[in-house]
């Protein structure tokens, strides 16, 4: 497996390490930046040769306009809504690992939520995530999820159901830094047509992959 990944960020850096320690990993390419220490580490020369680019851009025009050039598949950390043809992973983040455990969840949720760096807000439903988080407002997304800006080191998320809840706390950077490589290594590995990936498609096989990098999950029983 050979991805390259074009870091704008923390989070990119926080998910080349979580690749660098995937034993599936060949080479691991720096696009437009210069080769690192580790023999595995080399520069991007010819984007064409890479199994997948993996980027953590806020602004990822021009970095998708590059991957439909070199023909290669693409994951994001941003959202991304126009058609590209080439198979695209957009949205890989906290927020994408808390829709796919709903999505494999074995009752309808009655709460996703994720949290999201951000001030905090002041109004908004209260959602309680698991430690040391606790209590924070949110707002809703079109698709009913819920978002949580904090501005404190840790990120999480919770998914509540009826009978049964999961979560997960953890440094807010490596929580995104495993999303972003699990997207690449499932993109890398898998045949995906070209566009925009159904994450209810490829829910399983993306979160074995973010636990097989060191994602914890908490599964517990409703009170």
């Amino acid at each position: 497996m050979k991805v390259a990944i074009h870091q704008s960020g923390p989070i990119g850096g926080r998910a080349a390490s979580v690749l660098l320690a995937e034993g599936s990993l060949e080479l691991l390419g720096l696009l437009d930046q210069d080769q690192g220490s580790d023999p595995r580490v080399v520069r991007v020369e010819d984007l064409s040769e890479w199994d997948v680019l993996v980027s953590d851009t806020t602004t990822p025009a021009t970095i998708v306009e590059r991957a439909v050039i070199a023909n290669v598949p693409l994951v994001l950390s941003a959202e991304f809504d126009e058609p590209i043809p080439v198979p695209l992973f957009a949205g890989a983040s906290l927020l994408a690992i808390a829709r796919c455990l709903e999505y494999e969840s074995d009752s309808d949720p009655t709460i996703v939520a994720t949290t999201q760096e951000g001030t905090p807000l002041r109004k908004g439903d209260r959602v309680v995530f698991p430690p040391p988080i606790g209590p924070l407002r949110t707002s809703r997304l079109p698709d009913g999820s819920l978002i949580a800006p904090t501005n404190g080191e840790w990120g999480g998320l919770i998914v509540k159901g009826k009978h049964r809840s999961v979560g997960v706390a953890d440094h807010a950077e490596f929580l995104n830094g495993i999303a972003l490589a699990a997207a690449a290594v499932l993109m890398a590995t898998s045949a995906m047509p070209a566009g925009p990936v159904n994450l209810e498609d490829v829910a399983g096989m993306y979160l074995d992959i973010a636990e097989s990098a060191g994602l914890e999950i908490a599964r517990f029983q409703q009170p």
